[in-house]
């Protein structure tokens, strides 16, 4: 995935988030969920099909405090698990 990517989450899906800072992305068409630490809610909140992976990388290193050097491949690694998973589109 190339950093000026630009993820949007597919439409239909819903957040849901825990008590415990942690949520779940639901997939009432499939009746599947995937669980989001709170790194993974913040990028999801973020995506809008405008914001580009380096964009994404930027707000999250600004948002946080301890951001490992490596994020931007992490970052990567995780839209691409949602990509496989159908649950964002690169337009």
């Amino acid at each position: 995935m190339l950093l000026d990517a630009r993820p949007l989450p597919r439409a239909g899906l819903v957040l849901r988030r825990e008590h415990d800072d942690w949520a779940v992305l639901f997939d009432p068409d499939t009746g599947s969920g995937f669980g989001l630490d709170p790194v993974g809610i913040f990028l999801w909140e973020n995506m809008d099909g405008r914001r580009t992976v380096a964009d994404l990388v930027g707000a999250l290193r600004e948002h946080f405090v301890e951001v490992p050097s490596q994020v931007a491949d992490e970052v990567q690694g995780f839209l691409q698990g949602l990509q496989e998973r159908g649950l964002i589109l690169l337009p």
